[in-house]
């Protein structure tokens, strides 16, 4: 997940308040049991979990409290997009790549966009040769950009459903909240996550060991 300051600082192209966020970070990663109801992998939104988080969120910081809770999950999650799993691993390979040859060979699948570091993969792959220059661009739009617009469609979608089963009146206005808070978010959230690619890529690829989503020597 990012540092603290990072948050901080991302959440204000979504004009959310500075300590708003820093409360929020507070809240979420050390008051509450770690990011409950964050995304699972891959854009999947445990709503029964996020819901009572929200409510909290809502009741003690208002709709901002709200909007800045979703901004804190959707940047955690796009750290968790770099450094974790296949994609952290591309990641790294493109890197090493660079580090190495000045630029990185990869292959992409012509069929499904699936992008390979080994060209031993059934299927039609073409051969990409990323150059330093290129790589934020790629790992925004390859990587990044698809599976926020992803999360943010399944949580209006998660959000829809809640609302027609008839809830109470307060979860109705969380509800409400939330809903509101994605539409605010829907252009801003790919401003912070675009910068916070090119903090996490820029920090890999010029050795900085000041990285953004290294958490653990923020506290």
């Amino acid at each position: 997940m990012p540092k603290w300051n990072v948050h901080v600082e991302l959440g204000k192209y979504c004009s959310i308040n500075e300590y708003i966020m820093e409360e929020i970070n507070k809240f979420l990663d050390e008051g509450f049991k770690h990011d409950k109801g964050r995304l699972i992998i891959y854009g999947h939104w445990e709503l029964s979990e996020l819901l009572p988080v929200a409510s909290y969120a809502y009741e003690k910081w208002g709709s901002v409290g709200v909007k800045a809770l979703i901004h804190h999950h959707l940047m955690d999650y796009t750290c968790s997009l770099m450094t974790k799993l296949k994609y952290g691993a591309l990641i790294k390979h493109i890197v090493n790549d660079i580090y190495r040859m000045g630029f990185s060979i990869i292959y992409e699948d012509v069929d499904t966009g699936q992008i390979y570091t080994n060209p031993n993969v059934r299927g039609t792959l073409r051969t990409m040769y990323l150059k330093k220059d290129e790589v934020k661009e790629f790992i925004t739009k390859k990587i990044v950009l698809p599976f926020i617009t992803e999360a943010l469609d399944t949580l209006i979608k998660g959000i829809s459903s809640k609302t027609s089963e008839k809830p109470s009146k307060c979860r109705e206005d969380v509800l409400k909240s939330l809903s509101s808070s994605i539409r605010e978010l829907e252009n801003c959230i790919i401003t912070s996550a675009i910068v916070l690619v090119d903090k996490y890529v820029g920090a890999l690829l010029n050795k900085d060991h000041e990285n953004p989503c290294k958490a653990s020597v923020q506290y």
